[in-house]
C-alpha cells in the first residue's frame, strides 16, 4: 500500500527528501523549443543486455556487438521517434552494453503540451516494450531503462565535441 508523504510521518516513519546528485533538467529551459540535446538512458540496474564490448586481439579498437535487444532498438525503436515527431531526428545514436547516448535534435518547437520528456518516456516504454517482447532477457525487473536518465542541453559546440567522439568510435 502506497502512502503519502504526511500519513508516513503520521505513522511514524523518518522521511528523507530526496536530494538528487544531478540536474536532470534546466528549470529555465522550455524543452519544447527547437534544439540540440544530449539524452543518456541507462539500462535498469546497469545490466549489460543491449550487447557486449569486443576487443581484437593484439588490437586498440574496441567496438559493441548489439544484442537483439539492441538491435531492435536501434533497428525499430529509435526510427519511431522521427516517424511520430516528423520535426524531430536522432542525430547520433551510441548504444553501449548498459546504456544509450543519443543527440536529439529538435528542428521545429514541438506540438503544444509536448516536450523533449514526452518524447524520451515514449521511447523508454517502447524499448521495455521490446524487452518484454524478447522474453525478458534479464527478468529481474519491470522494464529495460532505469528511471533515472540524465538530459541536458548542449550548446553547438559541445554536440561536435560529442559526434567527433561517437564516429571516432565507428
Amino acid at each position: 500500500m502506497s502512502r503519502s508523504k504526511e500519513e508516513a510521518i503520521a505513522a511514524g516513519v523518518q522521511v528523507r527528501e530526496t536530494q538528487h546528485k544531478m540536474k536532470r533538467r534546466k528549470p529555465w529551459h522550455d524543452y519544447h523549443r527547437k534544439g540540440t540535446y544530449m539524452v543518456t538512458l541507462v539500462v535498469e540496474g546497469r545490466r549489460p543486455v543491449l550487447g557486449k564490448l569486443i576487443m581484437s586481439a593484439g588490437e586498440q579498437d574496441t567496438s559493441v556487438e548489439l544484442t537483439a535487444l539492441g538491435k531492435a532498438i536501434r533497428d525499430e525503436e529509435v526510427q519511431k521517434i522521427s516517424a511520430i515527431y516528423k520535426m524531430v531526428e536522432i542525430w547520433k545514436l551510441c548504444i553501449m552494453p548498459d546504456h544509450i547516448h543519443m543527440i536529439v535534435r529538435i528542428k521545429e518547437d514541438l506540438p503544444e503540451g509536448k516536450h523533449l520528456g514526452h518524447i524520451v518516456a515514449g521511447f523508454k516504454g517502447g524499448c521495455s516494450r521490446a524487452w518484454w517482447r524478447m522474453g525478458r532477457p534479464c527478468a529481474d525487473a519491470q522494464g529495460v531503462v532505469a528511471a533515472t536518465d540524465a538530459q541536458r542541453v548542449v550548446a553547438a559546440t559541445d554536440a561536435q565535441r560529442v559526434v567527433a567522439a561517437t564516429d571516432a568510435q565507428g
